[in-house]
Protein backbone atom coordinates (compact mmCIF):
# COMPACT_ATOMS: atom_id res chain seq x y z
CA UNK A 1 0.00 0.00 0.00
CA UNK A 2 2.90 2.35 0.75
CA UNK A 3 4.32 1.75 -2.73
CA UNK A 4 0.93 2.37 -4.38
CA UNK A 5 0.74 5.77 -2.68
CA UNK A 6 4.18 6.86 -3.93
CA UNK A 7 4.45 9.46 -6.72
CA UNK A 8 4.41 8.07 -10.26
CA UNK A 9 7.88 8.66 -11.72
CA UNK A 10 6.67 9.77 -15.18
CA UNK A 11 4.10 12.23 -13.78
CA UNK A 12 4.51 13.28 -10.16
CA UNK A 13 1.02 14.77 -10.04
CA UNK A 14 -0.25 11.16 -9.92
CA UNK A 15 0.35 8.24 -7.58
CA UNK A 16 1.33 4.73 -8.64
CA UNK A 17 -2.19 3.61 -7.74
CA UNK A 18 -3.76 6.26 -9.99
CA UNK A 19 -1.51 5.32 -12.94
CA UNK A 20 -2.35 1.65 -12.38
CA UNK A 21 -6.04 2.53 -12.61
CA UNK A 22 -5.34 4.45 -15.85
CA UNK A 23 -3.58 1.45 -17.41
CA UNK A 24 -6.44 -0.86 -16.39
CA UNK A 25 -8.90 1.40 -18.22
CA UNK A 26 -6.66 1.45 -21.32
CA UNK A 27 -6.22 -2.31 -21.75
CA UNK A 28 -9.55 -3.37 -20.26
CA UNK A 29 -8.00 -6.01 -17.99
CA UNK A 30 -7.42 -6.01 -14.26
CA UNK A 31 -3.84 -5.44 -13.08
CA UNK A 32 -2.30 -5.86 -9.65
CA UNK A 33 1.19 -5.22 -8.33
CA UNK A 34 2.04 -8.25 -6.20
CA UNK A 35 5.68 -7.50 -5.54
CA UNK A 36 8.37 -5.02 -6.48
CA UNK A 37 12.07 -4.39 -6.10
CA UNK A 38 13.92 -1.09 -6.18
CA UNK A 39 17.08 -1.00 -8.30
CA UNK A 40 19.80 1.55 -7.60
CA UNK A 41 23.29 2.28 -8.91
CA UNK A 42 25.31 4.35 -6.40
CA UNK A 43 28.19 4.68 -8.89
CA UNK A 44 26.18 5.54 -11.99
CA UNK A 45 22.56 5.52 -13.07
CA UNK A 46 19.56 3.25 -13.64
CA UNK A 47 18.33 3.37 -17.24
CA UNK A 48 14.90 2.19 -18.41
CA UNK A 49 13.61 1.29 -21.84
CA UNK A 50 10.72 -0.58 -23.43
CA UNK A 51 10.92 -2.86 -26.46
CA UNK A 52 8.98 -5.62 -28.27
CA UNK A 53 6.29 -3.12 -29.21
CA UNK A 54 5.82 -1.94 -25.63
CA UNK A 55 5.46 -5.44 -24.17
CA UNK A 56 8.74 -5.75 -22.26
CA UNK A 57 10.15 -3.21 -19.82
CA UNK A 58 13.82 -3.35 -18.81
CA UNK A 59 15.88 -1.68 -16.07
CA UNK A 60 19.66 -1.57 -16.42
CA UNK A 61 22.05 -0.54 -13.64
CA UNK A 62 24.99 1.29 -15.26
CA UNK A 63 28.26 2.08 -13.52
CA UNK A 64 29.90 5.33 -14.68
CA UNK A 65 31.67 8.24 -13.02
CA UNK A 66 29.85 10.72 -15.29
CA UNK A 67 26.06 11.03 -15.37
CA UNK A 68 24.61 13.49 -17.90
CA UNK A 69 22.30 13.59 -20.93
CA UNK A 70 25.15 12.66 -23.29
CA UNK A 71 25.81 9.47 -21.33
CA UNK A 72 22.10 8.63 -21.29
CA UNK A 73 21.82 9.11 -25.04
CA UNK A 74 24.60 6.55 -25.60
CA UNK A 75 22.01 4.01 -24.52
CA UNK A 76 19.76 4.85 -27.44
CA UNK A 77 18.18 1.63 -28.68
CA UNK A 78 16.56 0.31 -31.81
CA UNK A 79 12.81 0.48 -31.35
CA UNK A 80 10.14 -1.23 -33.45
CA UNK A 81 6.59 -0.02 -32.96
CA UNK A 82 3.56 -2.10 -33.97
CA UNK A 83 2.27 -0.98 -37.37
CA UNK A 84 -0.53 -1.90 -39.71
CA UNK A 85 1.94 -2.28 -42.57
CA UNK A 86 -0.44 -0.39 -44.87
CA UNK A 87 -2.09 3.01 -45.11
CA UNK A 88 0.13 6.09 -45.11
CA UNK A 89 2.89 4.53 -43.01
CA UNK A 90 6.19 3.38 -44.43
CA UNK A 91 5.89 -0.01 -42.69
CA UNK A 92 9.63 0.13 -42.01
CA UNK A 93 11.41 -0.85 -38.82
CA UNK A 94 13.12 1.83 -36.76
CA UNK A 95 16.65 2.74 -37.69
CA UNK A 96 19.42 2.16 -35.20
CA UNK A 97 20.98 5.35 -33.90
CA UNK A 98 23.88 5.49 -31.46
CA UNK A 99 26.06 8.33 -30.22
CA UNK A 100 28.72 7.34 -32.76
CA UNK A 101 26.45 7.65 -35.81
CA UNK A 102 24.05 10.47 -34.98
CA UNK A 103 23.30 13.29 -32.58
CA UNK A 104 19.85 13.19 -31.01
CA UNK A 105 17.94 15.75 -28.98
CA UNK A 106 18.11 14.71 -25.32
CA UNK A 107 15.30 12.38 -24.24
CA UNK A 108 14.47 10.69 -27.55
CA UNK A 109 14.84 7.15 -26.18
CA UNK A 110 12.40 7.92 -23.37
CA UNK A 111 10.03 9.54 -25.86
CA UNK A 112 9.93 6.39 -28.03
CA UNK A 113 9.22 4.32 -24.93
CA UNK A 114 6.31 6.54 -23.86
CA UNK A 115 4.92 6.66 -27.41
CA UNK A 116 4.83 2.85 -27.43
CA UNK A 117 3.33 2.38 -23.98
CA UNK A 118 0.69 5.09 -24.52
CA UNK A 119 0.01 4.14 -28.17
CA UNK A 120 0.52 7.78 -29.15
CA UNK A 121 0.62 7.33 -32.92
CA UNK A 122 -1.94 7.31 -35.70
CA UNK A 123 -1.91 3.63 -36.63
CA UNK A 124 -2.78 2.56 -33.07
CA UNK A 125 -5.87 4.72 -32.83
CA UNK A 126 -9.38 4.78 -34.24
CA UNK A 127 -10.03 5.73 -37.85
CA UNK A 128 -11.01 9.25 -36.77
CA UNK A 129 -7.33 9.93 -36.05
CA UNK A 130 -5.96 8.48 -39.29
CA UNK A 131 -5.45 11.92 -40.85
CA UNK A 132 -4.30 13.75 -37.71
CA UNK A 133 -0.55 13.51 -38.31
CA UNK A 134 0.08 17.12 -37.21
CA UNK A 135 -1.81 16.51 -33.95
CA UNK A 136 0.44 13.55 -33.13
CA UNK A 137 3.64 15.32 -34.26
CA UNK A 138 2.82 18.23 -31.90
CA UNK A 139 2.03 15.74 -29.12
CA UNK A 140 5.41 14.04 -29.66
CA UNK A 141 7.18 17.42 -29.52
CA UNK A 142 5.43 18.29 -26.27
CA UNK A 143 6.14 14.88 -24.73
CA UNK A 144 9.83 15.26 -25.62
CA UNK A 145 10.06 18.80 -24.25
CA UNK A 146 8.19 18.20 -20.99
CA UNK A 147 8.83 14.50 -20.35
CA UNK A 148 5.07 13.98 -20.10
CA UNK A 149 3.29 10.68 -20.65
CA UNK A 150 -0.07 10.47 -22.36
CA UNK A 151 -2.24 8.14 -24.41
CA UNK A 152 -3.19 8.18 -28.07
CA UNK A 153 -6.82 8.87 -27.26
CA UNK A 154 -5.72 12.15 -25.61
CA UNK A 155 -3.30 13.30 -28.30
CA UNK A 156 -5.25 16.53 -28.71
CA UNK A 157 -5.76 17.21 -24.99
CA UNK A 158 -4.22 17.02 -21.52
CA UNK A 159 -0.47 16.50 -21.23
CA UNK A 160 -0.20 15.99 -24.99
CA UNK A 161 -1.78 19.18 -26.27
CA UNK A 162 0.16 22.42 -26.68
CA UNK A 163 0.39 25.42 -28.98
CA UNK A 164 2.90 25.50 -31.83
CA UNK A 165 4.15 28.08 -34.29
CA UNK A 166 4.95 27.43 -37.94
CA UNK A 167 6.93 29.21 -40.63
CA UNK A 168 7.57 28.82 -44.34
CA UNK A 169 11.22 28.92 -45.40
CA UNK A 170 12.44 29.71 -48.91
CA UNK A 171 15.12 27.45 -50.42
CA UNK A 172 16.10 23.89 -49.51
CA UNK A 173 19.61 24.74 -48.27
CA UNK A 174 18.30 27.53 -46.07
CA UNK A 175 15.57 25.26 -44.72
CA UNK A 176 17.90 22.36 -43.86
CA UNK A 177 20.30 24.74 -42.11
CA UNK A 178 17.45 26.15 -39.99
CA UNK A 179 16.34 22.63 -38.99
CA UNK A 180 19.94 21.66 -38.24
CA UNK A 181 20.49 24.78 -36.10
CA UNK A 182 17.38 24.03 -34.05
CA UNK A 183 18.40 20.40 -33.49
CA UNK A 184 21.97 21.38 -32.62
CA UNK A 185 20.51 23.68 -29.95
CA UNK A 186 18.58 20.70 -28.52
CA UNK A 187 15.16 21.60 -29.94
CA UNK A 188 13.08 19.15 -31.96
CA UNK A 189 11.37 20.46 -35.12
CA UNK A 190 8.06 19.51 -36.73
CA UNK A 191 8.61 19.12 -40.48
CA UNK A 192 6.44 18.41 -43.52
CA UNK A 193 7.29 15.24 -45.47
CA UNK A 194 5.75 12.92 -48.05
CA UNK A 195 2.85 10.79 -46.89
CA UNK A 196 0.69 8.41 -48.88
CA UNK A 197 1.29 8.30 -52.63
CA UNK A 198 3.64 6.91 -55.24
CA UNK A 199 5.99 7.82 -58.07
CA UNK A 200 9.08 9.98 -58.44
CA UNK A 201 7.32 13.37 -58.36
CA UNK A 202 6.34 15.16 -55.16
CA UNK A 203 2.98 15.98 -56.74
CA UNK A 204 2.07 12.30 -56.35
CA UNK A 205 2.27 12.42 -52.54
CA UNK A 206 0.08 13.77 -49.77
CA UNK A 207 1.70 15.91 -47.09
CA UNK A 208 2.53 14.35 -43.72
CA UNK A 209 3.92 15.81 -40.49
CA UNK A 210 6.68 14.23 -38.37
CA UNK A 211 9.10 15.33 -35.63
CA UNK A 212 12.77 15.81 -36.57
CA UNK A 213 14.87 14.71 -33.58
CA UNK A 214 18.48 14.36 -34.76
CA UNK A 215 21.13 14.45 -37.45
CA UNK A 216 24.11 12.42 -38.61
CA UNK A 217 27.35 12.79 -36.71
CA UNK A 218 29.74 14.81 -38.86
CA UNK A 219 27.03 16.33 -41.08
CA UNK A 220 28.39 19.35 -42.96
CA UNK A 221 26.12 22.26 -42.05
CA UNK A 222 27.12 24.04 -45.26
CA UNK A 223 26.23 21.07 -47.46
CA UNK A 224 23.29 19.36 -45.76
CA UNK A 225 21.07 16.69 -47.33
CA UNK A 226 17.66 15.49 -46.22
CA UNK A 227 19.17 12.08 -45.46
CA UNK A 228 21.33 13.72 -42.78
CA UNK A 229 18.25 13.92 -40.53
CA UNK A 230 16.28 11.52 -38.30
CA UNK A 231 12.64 11.84 -37.33
CA UNK A 232 9.92 10.20 -35.23
CA UNK A 233 7.01 9.23 -37.48
CA UNK A 234 3.56 10.30 -36.29
CA UNK A 235 2.06 7.37 -38.20
CA UNK A 236 3.67 4.44 -36.35
CA UNK A 237 5.91 5.95 -33.66
CA UNK A 238 9.17 4.66 -35.14
CA UNK A 239 12.37 6.63 -35.59
CA UNK A 240 13.42 6.84 -39.24
CA UNK A 241 15.96 8.51 -41.51
CA UNK A 242 14.74 10.99 -44.13
CA UNK A 243 15.13 10.07 -47.79
CA UNK A 244 16.66 12.44 -50.34
CA UNK A 245 13.93 11.71 -52.89
CA UNK A 246 10.35 10.40 -52.80
CA UNK A 247 9.83 6.71 -53.43
CA UNK A 248 12.63 5.44 -51.19
CA UNK A 249 11.14 6.59 -47.91
CA UNK A 250 9.67 9.79 -46.51
CA UNK A 251 11.23 12.79 -48.29
CA UNK A 252 10.77 16.49 -47.64
CA UNK A 253 7.47 17.83 -48.94
CA UNK A 254 7.58 21.22 -50.61
CA UNK A 255 5.05 23.40 -48.84
CA UNK A 256 1.57 22.16 -49.62
CA UNK A 257 -0.18 25.35 -48.51
CA UNK A 258 -3.91 24.84 -48.20
CA UNK A 259 -3.91 21.69 -50.32
CA UNK A 260 -3.14 18.13 -49.30
CA UNK A 261 -0.63 17.33 -52.06
CA UNK A 262 3.06 18.22 -51.90
CA UNK A 263 4.01 20.99 -54.32
CA UNK A 264 6.15 19.76 -57.22
CA UNK A 265 7.77 23.09 -58.07
CA UNK A 266 7.63 25.69 -55.29
CA UNK A 267 10.96 25.99 -53.45
CA UNK A 268 9.33 26.57 -50.04
CA UNK A 269 9.30 24.31 -46.98
CA UNK A 270 7.38 24.33 -43.70
CA UNK A 271 8.70 23.87 -40.15
CA UNK A 272 7.08 24.17 -36.74
CA UNK A 273 8.22 24.47 -33.13
CA UNK A 274 6.54 24.50 -29.73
Amino acid sequence: ETFLNEKWDKDNTKTVKEELSTQISIIGENLTIRRFEKLSSPNGLVYDYVHAGGKIGVLVAIETNVVNDAIKEKWEYTYVAPTTGTGTGTGAQSVSCTAGTCQLVAGVSGLLSRIASGKVYQAANEAAWSDKCLTFAVAHANMLKTGASCTGARAASGNCKTAYSGQTVMGLNNYLKKVYTQLKAGKAVIIQVTGGGSGGSLAGYNRHYVLAVGYKTGADENNLRASDFYYVDSWDGTMQQLADAPGSGRALCRNAGAGQKCNATADTYWMGTI
